[in-house]
């Protein structure tokens, strides 16, 4: 591979033409996140994690609390 082209064909039948070229290019419009490792949480950030596992514990809770009500009646 070489410049972004790779020498390649197009399958016909059951043979391969070696003769043409295919490029294929690649964009983003997003840029890359920022990868600091020593960059701190925001207050935002952590609020939000905060709120995320309470509303999971309270779910798992729930799903626990009604599969043992469940069992119970049966």
């Amino acid at each position: 591979m070489r410049g972004g082209s790779c020498r390649g064909g197009t399958v016909e039948g059951d043979a391969l033409a070696e003769d043409s070229d295919v490029t294929v290019t690649v964009a983003s419009a997003e840029p890359l996140p920022d990868t600091n490792p020593d960059a701190a949480l925001t207050g935002g950030e952590i609020a939000g994690i905060a709120v995320g596992s309470v509303v999971g514990a309270a779910l798992i809770g729930t799903g626990i609390f009604f599969l043992i009500r469940k069992r119970r009646k049966v």
